[in-house]
């Protein structure tokens, strides 16, 4: 699958430099197959390369990648006490799933989310958005941990390293045309310039349309892995936890306080598979996760929604009390609550 992603990327380049050189020589019959040939090594070279640097660039593993996105190791002897609470659950889901306990990083975002980064078991870290720890209770939080720590045991989290990194040649040209015309449309706003295309915002545009394909793959490669590994993750830590409705509801109170997980800090969407919940990506983009109804209806068919939320969230079920069409009061749904109402 990569192999042809690879393919069609080279192939997209290639065409859009025959078509180029077609213009100037004003004829398609007189492009040399030479040209050609050299735009398909270069780019392949590209891919080669990026995908090489960004393999030596994430190296080290798990403490790269925290830095990366910009976390802060959480100091045990030093920390709030939602932070010690995290660094509890994770001792406990390390004895549950016998894995040794990670380096516990705080990432400074309000998105609940989590991911677990490192090409093994001795240099994983887990990082947790200060979202998480401020919205999810300590059930919720450890079904969480326990997802996260399913990707350590199973492989995930080395297998998605590795994806971060062979599918960054992929998109690398693409992503740099978008950035080249961000920045140049920002320097417009700032210079008050009108209707004025920067010559980096023409170029920058060319190469997003051209490399368009690259990045579109890679998200395809992304998603279908992505996907199936986060419903064996979230199987595994009913596993660990024996508590399904500890990351159900999780997964209900994301959507109950309407909390966002889309992380926003630099590089995340190069690493949106490896999150627990799904990033805001383009409008294109494939689901790296599945829908969140789906995953609770997974971990537990017989969620009782409405009274998990009466007792996480002090929501009580009512019924609404109509008069002439009109809603006049609201009585608590009990045994004779439908009578009353009737009455």
């Amino acid at each position: 699958m990569y192999l042809l992603a690879a393919l069609v990327v080279v192939a997209s380049y290639c065409v859009a430099a025959w078509l180029a050189y077609a213009v100037v020589v004003q004829s398609f019959t007189r492009v040399p197959w030479q040209f050609v040939a050299g735009v398909a090594g270069l780019v392949l070279g590209v891919i080669v390369a990026v995908s090489a640097a960004r393999a030596w660039q994430l190296r080290l593993g798990g403490e790269e990648v925290a830095s990366w996105l910009g976390a802060r190791e959480i100091d045990p002897e030093r920390c709030m006490p939602k932070e010690r609470q995290l660094l509890n659950v994770v001792s406990e889901m390390s004895i549950a799933s016998g894995v040794r306990e990670p380096p516990v990083y705080l990432l400074p975002d309000d998105a609940v989310n989590a991911l677990v980064a490192g090409h093994s078991a001795e240099d994983a870290v887990l990082i947790v958005t200060r979202g998480a720890l401020e919205h999810l209770s300590r059930d919720e939080l450890q079904g969480v941990l326990g997802h996260e720590y399913s990707h350590i045991l199973n492989g995930d989290m080395a297998l998605n390293l590795r994806l971060a990194c062979v599918l960054a040649g992929l998109s690398w040209i693409g992503q740099c045309g978008e950035e080249m015309f961000w920045q140049d449309a920002a320097v417009a706003r700032r210079g008050n310039r009108e209707n004025a295309a920067g010559p980096l915002a023409l170029l920058g545009i060319v190469l997003a349309f051209v490399g368009f394909p690259g990045v579109l793959a890679a998200d395809a490669v992304k998603a279908a892995i992505s996907r199936e590994r986060e419903r064996l993750a979230d199987a595994a830590s009913v596993q660990f936890t024996r508590n399904p409705e500890g990351l159900a509801g999780a997964l209900d109170s994301i959507r109950f306080l309407r909390a966002h997980t889309n992380v926003t800090v630099s590089h995340a969407l190069e690493l949106s598979h490896m999150f627990f919940a799904p990033l805001a990506g383009r409008w294109w983009s494939f689901a790296s996760h599945p829908s969140l109804e789906e995953r609770i209806a997974a971990l537990d068919p017989g969620f009782d929604r409405a009274g998990y939320r009466e007792r996480r969230h002090g929501v009580r079920r009512e019924v609404a009390v109509l008069d002439g069409g009109d809603v006049v009061g609201y009585l608590p749904l009990d045994g004779g609550a439908a009578a009353r109402a009737r009455r």
